[in-house]
Formats: C-alpha cells, sequence, structure tokens
C-alpha cells in the first residue's frame, strides 16, 4: 500500500472515520456492498463514485430498499420519501 494512502487512512482514522482501502473498482464494490445490510434502507445523495460503481443499483437488484433522488420524481412523491433520503442510514453523499 502507497505510503499516501497510509496516511489518508491515518488522517481518516485520527478523526473517528474508518477508513477502507480496496484494490479495485470491484474491490471496492463488494467491500461497500458487505457493510451494508440487506434488509436496510439507504439514501443515495448525489455521489458520482457511488454511481460509477453502481452501488444504488447492486443494491436495489439484491433486494436492499434504496432512496434515491434520480427516480422519478412521481415515485418519490408518492411514496414521500425524498423527506426521508437524508434521514437514513446510511447515507451516501
Amino acid at each position: 500500500m502507497d505510503i499516501q494512502i497510509k496516511k489518508s487512512l491515518f488522517s481518516l482514522r485520527s478523526r473517528h472515520i474508518k477508513g477502507i482501502f480496496a484494490k479495485s473498482s470491484e474491490d471496492a464494490s463488494r467491500k461497500i456492498l458487505n457493510l451494508i445490510p440487506r434488509d436496510t434502507v439507504v439514501g443515495i445523495g448525489d455521489s458520482t463514485t457511488i454511481r460509477q460503481l453502481g452501488i444504488a443499483q447492486a443494491l436495489k437488484v439484491r433486494g436492499t430498499r434504496v432512496l434515491d433522488p434520480f427516480e422519478p420524481k412521481e415515485t418519490l412523491l408518492e411514496n414521500k420519501d425524498a423527506q426521508k433520503i437524508v434521514r437514513v442510514n446510511p447515507f451516501f453523499s
């Protein structure tokens, strides 16, 4: 592992944030999905990384409920999910 990555992880840890190193995008996706219970509700903000990794879609495919502001508006409004998005745990931004 590169020294800059080690420094970054240490810096996060010093702020009580658990940083996780992944060797590839596939490794990152797997690690993220393993952290999230299947029966939880996940809020997705405007994270380009989460979208590029396909996390929202992978969560939906496995049956996890995802509150996604990029879903059609009528779906969000029908379920009144728009207000819930920022109050769920986990929330990716």
